[in-house]
């Protein structure tokens, strides 16, 4: 089983659209994963750590989208470490990898505000972002696992492709889930 969490006031206040989750869902039924809750919070350090412990108790797999950035209101890495009760430090070792990504933006340095996005909780396995500045990164909470990745949805979709759906696969592997489409034409539901 697995639980989508999406993390973002804009979301809330329905100034975007989640895509992320259906996008997400839709991959993971491809894989025979039942996605059993989506759930969406906003950028509160509390309540992502609330809604982090909660989907973990339920579910085998988990992913969180969203608040990854520079920004001050980007608290999900924070929430996540809450959820866990761990720390947060700075990963030297993804610098390089963020400080080449400007300078294909065509920025001399990279700001510094953008260290945050380097900084992961303790015992986070970081995953790397092929289209942007935010790595996302895996932990593996007792029997369960945890992604966390940008809410930005090529970044997602990318990030998906590339790391979760590939680990996914050989680590947890399952049978795929086959459905069929019956469209009628007359007959009420």
């Amino acid at each position: 089983r697995a639980e989508i969490l999406t993390v973002g006031a804009e979301i809330l206040a329905g100034d975007i659209l989640d895509t992320n989750a259906r996008d997400i869902a839709l991959a993971f039924k491809g894989l025979g994963i039942a996605v059993s809750r989506r759930v969406t919070v906003g950028d509160h350090v509390e309540e992502i750590a609330v809604a982090v412990r909660e989907a973990v108790a339920r579910a085998d797999v988990v992913v969180v989208t969203g608040g990854l950035g520079p920004t001050p209101d980007d608290m999900t890495r924070d929430g996540i470490a809450k959820a866990f009760g761990v720390g947060c430090r700075l990963r030297e070792e993804l610098l390089p990898e963020m400080r080449a990504i400007f300078a294909t933006f065509g920025h001399a340095t990279m700001p510094e505000t953008n260290l945050t996005q380097a900084t992961l909780p303790e015992g986070a396995h970081p995953l790397p972002n092929p289209v942007g500045t935010a790595p996302g990164f895996r932990m593996e909470p007792g029997g369960s696992v945890l992604f966390s990745v940008p809410g930005i949805p090529r970044e997602m979709r990318a990030m998906l492709e590339e790391s979760i759906l590939p680990w996914l696969r050989a680590n947890r592997p399952v049978t795929a889930l086959h459905t069929r489409m019956l469209k009628t034409i007359g007959i009420g539901e």
